[in-house]
């Protein structure tokens, strides 16, 4: 009968079964760790199941014996084969790691026993694979024909027909139930047993359950053959002319030899230079003596590395005071004694250059020169003196240029030039007699000078920062005192303690200076602020004013009026309410009868200006900033202070025709002597509410 596919075609599919199977385990045992037990049995009957049934699906009949049989011996050493190479390569698994655990019990056998046993248990694996494929092939096996007797006279062609492939040929003759086989002469019929009977189907079937008992039979012969084996085979560390004897041991040298091996376990579990001392001391002759002395010599070396390491006579001793009678004893012995004769040498040159040392400075502190103290470094660079001739030679420089800078600067005789002498040498010989020079010149900050006998008195004030400008918490702020805006100002500068008085202002008058008296009003005049001045009367004034001090006077900007006024006050008032600024401010109070008074306030001065001074000074020490006569300023008239200044210059902004004026007056309400109020006037008017103090850059 024809077939449709080759033998080849389905060992093909066994195969890439089988690979396929085993490259599954072996990834899952790589990546996971967890090994596939039996893999190397059910693998190939999965395989063969698989090509059985493509059997089964392409040929559309069950397989004839022989086709089956070439299928599972093919089968079987693909499989032996590649179940070799798994282990020997891919899995890399020792034998004598398949027989651990029987090795913990039968400690004392030899490998060669070991190789014959494990090739006796693969082969009874390969015979178990075996078995499995002939299993696994079952489902192409022919199926035994019921009714052997109704299947020979059918007409059509009986089983063995189409083993035979003799299905046209004549039906075999019939054979008697009580005769003998008989021979036909053509075709063929099943064998008769000579007592009537046919030979069965059944008989052509492997015998499962005899193979099944021989298999136990034989591990049970191979396990014993083992156990005799570890009984009678020798230890391999005993020698040869030993091994040939038949000894018995006698039991108290058992009884020892177990309480050497005991007390080196004890020895292992301790694992420490003290255990393996112990078990020597124990068992000096003992069976593991050698592994003790190399366990304790590895301790040894180890210790003799820390003191090679160290490197030094305590860690040479620390290493004989744990190992007197040690591998490397001598060697530290001897290192010690070169060490300290090292030593002693450095000691004597040492006192050498120490006495050296000593008599050369001796030399150059006796000369105190320059030059001498580089001449004791030069031979003497790390000597015991080094720091203190270095210092001295920096000292000497020092005082050398320490009065080169003095003189430069007392010839330029100029603030700055003093201000640079004391920042290069703020330890210098002549730093007192330059800070009472630069006293003269830059009055430093909080202390009030007056540059002439006519001149104000003036109070400098020191750089920093304000927020200028009415808050938004201000009721009766107007919209040009507005944005409140931060101001830095980074140079001092001094600001008269009060306004200009008639006094001040007369003397510039008499000078030639300004042009006619101001009217006083009938009020008074010396000490009362200057009244009825322009803002053009009071630029003849700090420009006189500036060519008699030999100073810069000016009037003052907004900036650095209400930096002084405030003093750091955050607030809108003087004192910081309508009642406190009665003792700062000279304003309407309510005596003067006027609507906008300060009802908060009383004085005698109700309707006219008060000698300059007479209230509480701020912080700053000025007096007078609020109320009795407003001041003018250098900005121009500008509708609101977004974009103001805020390095404390004036705003040349707006109408410059017009002036601001700070502070308020004695006619002036609450509104209008707060901080930040602003009002402005021509620059050439005058009235008799408003006056000025002037300012003088601190510095050249």
């Amino acid at each position: 009968m024809s077939r449709v596919k080759t033998n080849i075609y389905y060992l093909l599919v066994f195969c890439g079964v089988l690979i396929l199977g085993y490259a599954l385990a072996v990834s899952i045992q790589l990546l996971t760790g967890l090994r596939v037990y039996g893999s190397s049995l059910f693998v190939p009957a999965i395989a063969a199941f698989i090509a059985g049934a493509q059997f089964k699906k392409y040929e559309k009949r069950k397989a004839k014996t022989s086709e089956r049989n070439k299928l599972i011996n093919i089968s079987f050493l693909i499989t032996a084969l590649l179940n070799f190479v798994l282990l020997g390569v891919v899995a890399k698994i020792k034998i004598t790691d398949l027989f651990a655990p029987i090795k913990t019990y039968v400690p004392d056998v030899s490998a060669v026993v070991w190789i014959i046993v494990g090739c006796y248990i693969f082969a009874v694996f390969c015979g178990l694979q075996y078995i499995v494929l002939r299993v696994a092939y079952k489902n192409i096996k022919q199926k035994r024909e019921k009714g052997a007797a109704t299947s020979a006279n059918a007409s059509k062609g009986t089983f063995f027909d189409e083993i035979t492939g003799e299905t046209d040929r004549a039906t075999p003759a019939t054979v008697a139930v009580d005769q003998k086989p008989v021979e036909t002469t053509e075709g063929w019929a099943p064998v008769n047993d000579g007592h009537g009977n046919l030979h069965a189907m059944r008989d052509e079937r492997a015998p499962w359950g005899r193979w099944l008992l021989s298999a136990v039979a034989i591990g049970a012969i191979g396990f014993g053959a083992i156990w005799l084996a570890s009984k009678v085979v020798v230890p391999k560390d005993l020698p040869l002319d030993v091994v040939a004897e038949d000894i018995t041991p006698e039991p108290e040298k058992v009884e020892k030899k177990s309480t050497d091996d005991e007390a080196w376990v004890r020895a292992l579990e301790k694992d420490t230079l003290e255990g393996y001392r112990e078990y020597l001391a124990a068992f000096p002759e003992g069976r593991h003596k050698d592994d003790a002395q190399a366990r304790i010599d590895a301790y040894d070396n180890a210790d003799w590395a820390t003191a090679e390491q160290r490197d030094t006579i305590a860690g040479y001793e620390d290493y004989l005071t744990a190992w007197p009678e040690g591998l490397h004893a001598s060697k530290a012995r001897e290192r010690i004694a070169q060490m300290k004769a090292a030593e002693e040498a450095r000691r004597k040159d040492a006192a050498e250059r120490a006495r050296q040392d000593q008599a050369d400075w001796e030399t150059a502190a006796r000369n105190n020169t320059v030059p001498a103290y580089e001449g004791y470094l030069s031979k003497h660079p790390t000597g015991k003196f080094e720091t203190e001739a270095r210092t001295r030679i920096e000292s000497l420089k020092a005082t050398e240029a320490d009065n080169a800078a003095w003189n430069a600067a007392k010839t330029a005789n100029r603030a700055d030039s003093y201000q640079q002498y004391l920042t290069s040498f703020p330890q210098g010989a002549h730093v007192p007699k330059a800070i009472a020079a630069l006293e003269q010149l830059r009055p430093a900050a909080g202390r009030e000078f007056q540059d002439c006998a006519s001149c104000p008195t003036m109070v400098t004030l020191a750089s920093g920062n304000a927020q200028l400008g009415a808050g938004d918490n201000e009721t009766d702020a107007r919209p040009n005192e507005k944005p409140q805006r931060a101001v830095t100002f980074s140079d001092m500068f001094a600001i008269g303690v009060t306004e200009v008085t008639f006094a001040q202002y007369d003397a510039c008058v008499a000078a030639g200076g300004c042009s006619g008296r101001p009217s006083d009003n009938g009020w008074g005049r010396g000490s009362r602020p200057v009244i009825n001045v322009s803002w053009d009367d009071a630029q003849k004034y700090v420009t006189w004013l500036s060519s008699t001090s030999g100073f810069s006077y000016a009037l003052p900007s907004e900036a650095q009026w209400e930096y002084a006024a405030r003093a750091g006050d955050s607030g809108a008032y003087a004192g910081g309410s309508l009642a406190a600024i009665c003792a700062f401010a000279n304003g309407a109070a309510q005596e003067s009868g006027l609507r906008w008074a300060n009802a908060e306030c009383s004085d005698l001065s109700s309707d006219r200006t008060l000698p300059a001074g007479n209230l509480s000074k701020n912080k700053f020490g000025l007096r007078d900033m609020i109320g009795n006569v407003g001041e003018w300023t250098l900005d121009c008239n500008t509708l609101n202070l977004r974009d103001a200044p805020t390095d404390g210059k004036a705003d040349q902004r707006g109408s410059c025709n017009q002036r601001v004026v700070r502070g308020g007056s004695w006619f002036s309400g609450p509104a209008d002597l707060r901080y930040a109020s602003r009002l402005m006037q021509r620059r050439g008017d005058s009235n008799d509410f408003t006056g000025f103090r002037v300012v003088r850059k601190v510095g050249d």
